[in-house]
């Protein structure tokens, strides 16, 4: 396989991942898609320069991620988190509840602590502990944890 089989393969199979992943942090879309691109474009130049790169999808999430901080740092941040409502061919007190049910688990994901959220947003994405890991400097026990409480939380908020 090319280097550039590679990073195109890499793309192909992550980049609405990245994306996503991005836009549920808070980054403007257009903003998101560049940053997306620009992740995507520095995985080619490490690998061009020969540097050993063992996990592509977690290097290119680690890379967005940063990236998207940096962003948001700068106080250009968007508003996070959108939920569905409840489907329409249900009746008035079903949505209602399922409304109620919304709130609270905003109310839930928001009260999330930042590491919580990150590791509950990149495991939805499909990614291994071993990889949020990797994403995040920290080691898979801390993730494990992370997103035990985390999960632990969102249960309770939703079972009230």
């Amino acid at each position: 396989m090319t280097l550039a089989d590679r990073v195109a393969g890499s793309y192909e199979s992550n980049r609405e991942a990245v994306y996503r992943y991005l836009v549920v942090r808070g980054v403007e879309p257009g903003v998101a898609q560049e940053i997306t691109q620009e992740a995507f474009l520095r995985l080619h130049t490490e690998l061009t320069a020969g540097r050993d790169v063992r996990n592509d999808r977690a290097w290119v999430f680690a890379v967005a991620h940063n990236l998207g901080e940096s962003w948001r740092s700068t106080g250009a941040a968007g508003a996070g988190l959108e939920y569905e409502s409840a489907a329409p061919e249900e009746g008035p007190e079903q949505r209602l509840l399922g409304a109620e049910r919304m709130v609270r688990l905003r109310r839930a994901v928001a009260a999330l602590s930042p590491q919580q959220r990150v590791c509950l947003h990149l495991r939805a994405e499909g990614m291994r502990y071993r990889e949020i890991g990797e994403v995040l400097g920290i080691g898979t026990s801390t993730v494990s944890e992370f997103l035990r409480r985390a999960i632990e939380r969102l249960r309770k908020a939703v079972e009230e």
